[in-house]
């Protein structure tokens, strides 16, 4: 992964530049006008000298083998993206934004007592294989007609989650999942498993 905290690339050619993922700081010095969120470039922090940081954009990328663990990627965007492989444990998600992604064995579980906050994210459409929500709020967020195949559930409020049309075969669940008024775990076939330890 590329860090360029404290880097001056003040007059750099930075057009056709492969900035996914790359680390920055308020200390880093882009080109003028060069907007390093829409690149998919990610801020450490998002408060800069009182200014607020935009968040990332993902859209359309590829997003695969990464920790993107304990960061603000509060309202970042997802839409369209391939997402394999990638912890986002007590990763702050309020927002993001993973509508029609394809996400494969990502991790958005506790870490050291700390749950990924997922607030109002929306996976509407997305597809959500082997994915690990254990112990993680998901009581306001959008699954409208997610595949969530095989995912794991166990110990996860989805109690106010919106899941019109979404398919849960195989995905696990224990006796603190707390599911939707008038949701059947067994007739979405959904298996039921002993509880998830704590985390």
């Amino acid at each position: 992964m590329t860090r360029l905290q404290g880097v001056n690339l003040n007059g750099a050619q930075l057009v056709g530049t492969n900035l996914l993922l790359a680390r920055y700081d308020c200390v880093t010095n882009w080109p003028e006008g060069f907007q390093p969120p829409r690149e998919g470039a990610l801020p450490v922090e998002r408060t800069c000298n009182g200014r607020q940081i935009d968040a990332p954009n993902f859209a359309g990328k590829k997003v695969q083998s990464v920790d993107l663990s304990d960061l603000d990627l509060s309202g970042a965007q997802f839409r369209q993206s391939q997402v394999y492989n990638v912890s986002f444990a007590a990763t702050n998600l309020n927002g993001a934004d993973f509508a029609n992604a394809d996400i494969y064995s990502a991790e958005f579980g506790a870490r050291n007592g700390r749950s990924s906050n997922l607030g109002s994210a929306s996976f509407r459409n997305a597809t959500c294989r082997y994915c690990g929500f254990r112990w993680v709020d998901l009581s306001r967020v959008d699954f409208t007609g997610a595949n969530l195949e095989r995912s794991d559930f166990r110990s996860a409020d989805l109690s106010a989650a919106v899941v019109d049309g979404a398919e849960f075969k195989d995905a696990l669940y224990d006796e603190r999942t707390t599911f939707p008024a008038g949701f059947d775990p067994a007739a979405a076939k959904m298996k039921k498993i002993p509880e998830a330890p704590n985390p």
